[in-house]
């Protein structure tokens, strides 16, 4: 998607208004039935700005992806559902990463499993039409003992996918995160596998996972990712960009390390302002109660420098567009908005909640329209899905999906 050189403003319109977060539509859900609760949630914005959603649900028949676009406030189906798929080839733990190409086109990368704790990454582009599967599965030892985790996807100059993940081969003893991308043809792998800790170094190896990838300005990706050393039992943020014919390390290489008490550093999100600066959050555990303290970091010479207080902030994540990053995430069961205006970070709105009394929330995504402006996705319950003594879906609450825009 073309970053825009000069942004819509942002706290008013172009008549001078103070903008205000605005829902798109009505709330979305595939199965009217109660106690169907949506998962997976995907979020990204086409090149007109038209906001395309995903999520998975029960729908009644059978457990499948769904697809909308906004067109105003219609929600219009953008795709069909990419299941069924034969019930071999879905491995339900695994989240897919959803997102559009610059034409338009809605992209999911899927864990799907080959067998008992195996599998592979297999990218599914929506062609107007139908599912094209994107080459083979991504798997770097070929093997069919393959194990892959979590995924990244982002797109390249040419608008084709690239494509980060977590693997273990059946003679490596500990996951490494591979990067490729789409020639048009078949996949090429982007240099060699990532890992903090060379097996064989400290003799224990280590396991890499939860990579976050972007691509800068130059088609170079730049990825971010979890790993522990397996004898020190503390997991940190490495960062690590392609320049063409290696690995080299962004900001000295490990984001985390100066935290006051090293805990571990988990779920790194990462995103490249128009200038291709990265910026980088991730979630931190600190203390003997475990408090979570996320902050946000870009890198200064050799080391990482925060730019956000660390504070007490769930699951946050990062977008951005141009000149425009923004940071999502929830505090007591609302979720905020930030923006980073080269100096402070600025609240957009106010915290959103979309049903009335007490909720819930489920999962959360963000993105940036072309004009620089921010939408946001989430999941709501009615009330606790997880009610004390109790199990089972009854108990879950009704949950819908819910889509607003700054306008």
């Amino acid at each position: 998607m073309p970053r825009p050189a000069q942004p819509a403003p942002l706290f008013t319109n172009e008549q001078g208004q103070p903008r205000s977060w605005v829902p798109v539509g009505p709330a979305l859900e595939a199965n009217p039935e109660p106690n169907t609760p949506q998962a997976r949630l995907g979020l990204a914005v086409d090149p007109t700005g038209a906001p395309i959603v995903s999520w998975g649900e029960d729908n009644g028949a059978v457990w499948g992806y769904f697809f909308r676009r906004a067109e105003g406030n219609v929600w219009s189906q953008a795709a069909t559902s990419v299941f069924p798929l034969p019930a071999s080839t879905f491995s339900p733990p695994g989240r897919p990463v959803f997102a559009v190409d610059p034409q338009g086109r809605p992209v999911m990368a899927l864990i799907e499993a080959t067998g008992h704790s195996t599998s592979t990454v297999r990218l599914r582009r929506w062609e107007g039409r139908f599912w094209s599967v994107l080459g083979l599965g991504l798997q770097a030892a070929n093997n069919r003992l393959t194990e892959v985790s979590s995924a990244s996807l982002a797109f390249n100059c040419s608008g084709e996918p690239v494509v980060a993940w977590g693997e273990i081969g059946p003679d490596e003893p500990s996951l490494g995160i591979h990067v490729s991308q789409w020639d048009g043809q078949s996949w090429q792998r982007v240099g060699e596998r990532l890992s903090a800790y060379p097996d064989g170094v400290r003799g224990d190896g280590s396991n890499g996972i939860r990579p976050s990838l972007a691509v800068d300005s130059r088609g170079l990706p730049v990825v971010a990712w979890e790993e522990s050393a397996m004898r020190e039992f503390i997991s940190r943020i490495h960062v690590r960009q392609w320049d063409g014919t290696r690995w080299l390390p962004v900001g000295g290489g490990v984001a985390s390390e100066d935290m006051p008490s090293k805990g571990d550093s988990y779920s790194p999100a990462l995103v490249l302002d128009g200038a291709d600066v990265p910026y980088l959050t991730w979630t931190q555990y600190e203390g003997e109660d475990s408090r979570v303290l996320n902050q946000v970091r870009r890198p200064s010479g050799a080391r990482w420098e925060g730019i956000l207080e660390a504070g007490p902030r769930s699951e946050p994540v990062l977008a951005a567009l141009g000149s425009r990053v923004f940071l999502l995430f929830a505090r007591e069961d609302r979720l905020e908005i930030h923006t980073w205006d080269g100096q402070a970070w600025q609240l957009v709105g106010g915290p959103l909640q979309a049903l009335p009394g007490e909720t819930k929330l489920g999962e959360w995504a963000l993105a940036v329209d072309p004009r620089g402006l921010p939408v946001v996705a989430w999941v709501e319950y009615s009330r606790n899905p997880f009610s004390p003594g109790k199990v089972g879906p009854v108990d879950w609450g009704e949950t819908q999906v819910h889509v607003w825009r700054f306008q």
